[in-house]
């Protein structure tokens, strides 16, 4: 059923805090990257003094929302104080420190609780983390995506960097490259596909999903390997028989070199440079298969520039947009047949 437009909102994990997530959150808001409220997933005490040395202006300093209140006006908002989050003091350490990565995961914990309690009504735009920090401070999970999977409850998802001119799946998220063969598998290869041709399709996109090769030139008909011939060839033909809109595998450098269309790669860094290259800024993260929308900026921490007022916040700025588009097309009247 679909959610009344005034309970939408954005929730917002802070990320690492001594990284560019503030700036870039607010110059996206300063831009106005949504019209919907945003609440950012850090108690108030923490957010006003993070947010204060960021200079934040009057307009967006954030107000506390209470759960039980009445849906909050757009703006930026935050939790009341409350027990058990970590010390930090700011302005916090521009570089890996695990006082940092602990605050981020604590931020992303109480992020995900609050999208889980009504799904169908926030979506959740995560600020960039810094892994080995977040590592240091006890996190178990490679990343985002691979904890959200978890906290989502419905196996794995599609790691998916979408722009207007390319998008890239993954059909490997942060996995070393000895370990990518063993993990191309018929049925996991088969899922991700379904997953990244169903976005294609509830979001009106025409356009096929390209599966790049895993070897070099897809193998060559195996002269160069046979996975490509022996599981993903027949894997791809098989689910487009049965209707989806996809097609290889490709090789990967002529495929890519077209610098436009959908795309499944086999492992992070054989798709994520040319997206990059691609789509700079106007590129964001999404997870696909989650009960909620998720949404990134396609950038890290950039400790190199944080607190000099130079970060760009183009990414931020599509990942709000997108969140709210998607949270409004999740809950848009699904269009019936007419009986015949």
């Amino acid at each position: 059923m679909p959610q009344p437009e005034n309970r939408h909102m954005i929730v917002v994990s802070c990320g690492d805090p001594g990284g560019i997530g503030g700036e870039i959150l607010l110059k996206a808001l300063a831009a106005g990257a949504s019209d919907l409220p945003v609440l950012l997933a850090l108690p108030f005490g923490l957010a006003r003094a993070w947010l204060g040395v960021l200079q934040a202006p009057r307009e967006w300093q954030p107000r506390v929302w209470h759960a039980d209140a009445e849906p909050p006006e757009k703006g930026l908002w935050c939790l009341p104080d409350e027990p058990g989050w970590p010390a930090v003091r700011f302005p916090a350490v521009a570089a890996v420190d695990a006082h940092s990565g602990l605050l981020a995961w604590r931020s992303l914990e109480r992020a995900v609780d609050l999208v889980l309690e009504n799904p169908g009504q926030r979506a959740l735009v995560t600020a960039p983390i810094h892994k080995l920090a977040m590592h240091e401070a006890g996190f178990r999970w490679p990343g985002h995506t691979e904890y959200l999977e978890e906290r989502g409850g419905k196996g794995p998802g599609l790691m998916w960097m979408h722009g207007p001119r390319l998008s890239v799946g993954l059909l490997c998220n942060h996995l070393p490259i000895k370990d990518v063969a063993a993990a191309v598998t018929a049925s996991t290869l088969a899922h991700k596909i379904r997953l990244a041709c169903a976005f294609l399709r509830d979001h009106g996109i025409d356009d096929e999903l390209r599966v790049l090769g895993l070897d070099p030139h897809a193998g060559d008909g195996g002269a160069i390997g046979t996975a490509d011939r022996d599981l993903l060839a027949p894997c791809i033909a098989g689910l487009r028989a049965g209707g989806l809109p996809a097609s290889g595998p490709w090789p990967a450098d002529a495929a890519l070199a077209r610098g436009h269309g959908r795309f499944l790669a086999m492992y992070h860094d054989q798709g994520l440079p040319v997206f990059k290259l691609v789509e700079g800024g106007q590129g964001v993260n999404l997870t696909l298969g989650l009960p909620f929308v998720r949404v990134s900026p396609d950038h890290g921490t950039a400790f190199d520039i944080a607190g000099k007022g130079q970060a760009d916040p183009a990414s931020m700025i599509t990942a709000l947009a997108t969140a709210t588009r998607l949270l409004r097309a999740r809950n848009a009247p699904r269009k019936t047949e007419e009986p015949a």
